[in-house]
């Protein structure tokens, strides 16, 4: 069986002026311990119904655990 594919959320991306997204949010900012929860959860029912699979045809989905963030915090 092929691994599933899901597009990651790169915290630590660059933008176009090259600086870090992670790097602009202090270390004690409570979006880090929102994150930190997410990341914590168990989200393999929703990774498991992610149909595309590496090497296949489609469009690879957002990864589920940014479904999961408060909207509030993927601003």
């Amino acid at each position: 069986m092929s691994q599933v594919r899901y597009r990651q959320a790169d915290r630590s991306q660059l933008r176009w002026d090259m600086v870090d997204l992670d790097s602009q949010i202090p270390g004690d900012h409570r979006a880090r311990v929102v994150w930190a929860f997410v990341k914590a959860l168990d989200l393999g029912d929703l990774y498991a119904g992610i149909r595309a699979q590496e090497g296949g045809p489609g469009r690879s989905p957002a990864d589920p655990r940014m479904r999961k963030l408060p909207s509030t915090a993927r601003r």
